[in-house]
């Protein structure tokens, strides 16, 4: 399962067990990376009335949504709406459901938010296992333009639709414009402060923080404290739930009889995202890069500790 179709395929059970309407972009010209956001160039919709083939649905749009389908400007509307959109870093706002988007083509789901703000998230992988992780630096930043970061479902409704026998029946799909929704903001990309020189600066009640410490405290609503045993535990969570799911691939690979194999002849031009199958599921590379992310910020956690503490009642 690619860690991009893991959110649509929980969106559309959930619709089709649940008798609601879903749609989603199954069109994008652009790719999974590059230096400009992706444009939306259809929508398809599906809805059960009844005899409609649900399973048959869902795979089809398995096959049309990938990365790239999360690379849309989170600034601007686009003339199809794309399926997210950029929601205010605030208690409720960033809950689970929330998707996280990778720029570097992955993705994860929020499961979990604690009452300190921290974001907790899973995500899935082509050797169909499923991961965890806390949001942090090993997503990376993103330019508003490539959408990357923090991402909910725009607002969704089937208008003029009649029910005849139990089922809805016509109407079309309308989704809300960014201005149309309520916590729609874009401060995780242009911070909260007149930027540096471009560089987005964020503050909290006066006190400037780094991005990844402003969106906890604004997603815990200035409740999240600081107690060293407990950040240091938590912190490390992450990098050794990495290294267990590490562990995981390589065993994948080598159960699968890859270590037995020939080197390849050549290796693909993108290590971190390719499509040929085997590579994409048992290389390391991508998993890699976040683990190091993941380690650089328990550093940076701990040396911020040092230099900056904070008394046990937040900021």
């Amino acid at each position: 399962m690619d860690c991009a179709k893991l959110p649509y395929l929980l969106r559309a059970y959930y619709a089709w067990k649940h008798g609601l309407p879903f749609a989603y972009v199954d069109g994008v010209a652009g790719s999974r990376f590059g230096h400009a956001s992706n444009r939306v160039v259809s929508r398809a919709g599906m809805i059960d009335h009844g005899g409609f083939d649900a399973p048959s649905a869902i795979r089809t749009m398995l096959d049309n949504v990938y990365s790239g389908t999360f690379r849309t400007d989170a600034a601007h509307d686009s003339a199809i709406p794309a399926d997210f959109y950029s929601p205010a870093l605030q208690p409720g706002s960033i809950r689970p459901g929330t998707v996280i988007y990778d720029t570097n083509a992955h993705v994860g789901i929020v499961y979990r938010v604690d009452a300190s703000g921290r974001v907790y998230c899973m995500d899935a992988h082509p050797d169909f296992t499923i991961s965890r992780s806390v949001y942090g630096p090993q997503f990376g930043q993103s330019p508003a333009a490539l959408g990357g970061g923090l991402k909910n479902w725009r607002p969704l409704q089937l208008q003029g639709a009649r029910l005849e026998n139990g089922a809805l029946v016509g109407g079309h799909y309308a989704l809300a414009r960014n201005s149309q929704i309520g916590d729609f903001s874009l401060v995780q990309y242009f911070g909260t402060e007149p930027s540096n020189n471009g560089v987005p600066r964020w503050s909290y009640n006066g006190a400037q923080l780094g991005y990844y410490e402003y969106a906890r405290v604004a997603i815990s609503g200035g409740k999240s404290d600081f107690n060293p045993v407990y950040e240091l535990e938590a912190t490390m969570g992450t990098p050794c739930n990495d290294l267990n799911d590490r562990a995981q691939a390589v065993n994948h690979a080598v159960a699968n009889g890859i270590s037995a194999r020939l080197h390849p002849s050549e290796i693909p031009a993108n290590i971190y995202n390719s499509d040929d199958s085997e590579w994409e599921s048992y290389a390391t590379p991508a998993r890699d890069a976040r683990l190091r992310a993941a380690f650089v910020a328990v550093r940076g956690a701990d040396d911020r500790a040092v230099a900056e503490p904070r008394s046990p009642g937040g900021l």
